[in-house]
């Protein structure tokens, strides 16, 4: 919440600083056509394919986020999770307006960026008052550390608890898991920092992550959910043919009637694991 109060308190300065909402249109109605203007205030202005795209990506991966999962497996009871979580979702929902509407602010009083990455920095020093971008700049600094946190903290959990003891080695002692997910977690985090380095956008790392999460976890965990007897090998082929399937279609650039490569790979993962989940059931009757 107090993220929340702080990106919304400099919204309403960048808006004021924009001449509010008529202000703000105006400004993008002089720098647009009116058809690109229309289409940029539109629902769906990125068009049908676009959307489609950040659906399939995003919707699935915050359903099954291990990071909300151990939370919502932390919690007390039934009813703290129900509560947590829909408090969670209502920030997160209006939390959304505040990048997008900074965003807007920035393509109407900024001129053109060569580097569309610099637009959020350029707000908080060109528009923002000093002490009030100061304040985002640690409030995105504590957003960050904290992600980065969250997402160490699943990556050693899942490798360390799931991979090592649970394949490699069944019967390592705790200290031994100890030390095996603290060097989890440094090569992790350089991994992390190679990948900051080398990717060129921030959405295009956000795309890569969510779409290999949703890829990883998605179809096990539906599936584990709504299918009591599904097998720990039905679980795994559909990974294997899901994070397969996607990297052969984004490196093959195949598009199928504008359908995104992430909701192809899941239907394929899912044949998968109906087809194994079948081949197992009927192997246990014979």
């Amino acid at each position: 919440f107090v993220k929340l109060a702080g990106f919304a308190l400099a919204l309403i300065f960048a808006l004021k600083a924009a001449g509010a909402t008529g202000g703000l249109t105006g400004s993008l109605g002089a720098r647009l056509d009116q058809g690109a203007i229309d289409s940029y205030l539109g629902f769906t202005g990125a068009g049908p394919s676009a959307v489609s795209r950040y659906l399939v990506t995003l919707v699935p991966s915050f359903i099954i986020s291990p990071g909300l999962l151990q939370k919502v497996f932390g919690a007390r009871d039934s009813g703290s999770v129900r509560r947590g979580v829909a408090i969670n979702a209502v920030v997160l929902l209006l939390f959304a307006i505040v990048p997008v509407g900074l965003g807007m602010i920035a393509r109407a009083e900024l001129p053109p960026l060569d580097n569309r990455e610099l637009a959020m920095p350029l707000v908080m020093t060109e528009i923002l008052p000093l002490w009030l971008g100061t304040l985002m700049l640690a409030a995105i600094f504590s957003a960050e550390v904290s992600t980065a946190d969250a997402v160490l903290f699943m990556l050693t959990t899942s490798i360390g608890k799931d991979l090592y003891k649970g394949l490699l080695r069944p019967g390592a002692s705790d200290e031994q898991l100890l030390r095996f997910t603290r060097r989890c977690a440094v090569a992790c985090g350089a991994g992390g920092a190679v990948c900051a380095l080398l990717l060129e956008t921030v959405i295009g790392a956000l795309t890569i992550f969510y779409s290999i999460i949703t890829a990883v976890f998605f179809l096990p965990l539906i599936g584990g959910l709504y299918r009591s007897r599904l097998t720990a090998q039905a679980a795994l082929a559909s990974i294997l043919v899901t994070v397969s399937a996607l990297f052969l279609l984004e490196a093959l650039q195949v598009t199928f009637l504008g359908i995104p490569s992430l909701a192809l790979a899941i239907v394929a993962g899912a044949l998968a694991m109906f087809i194994c989940d079948r081949y197992q059931s009927r192997r246990s009757r014979s």
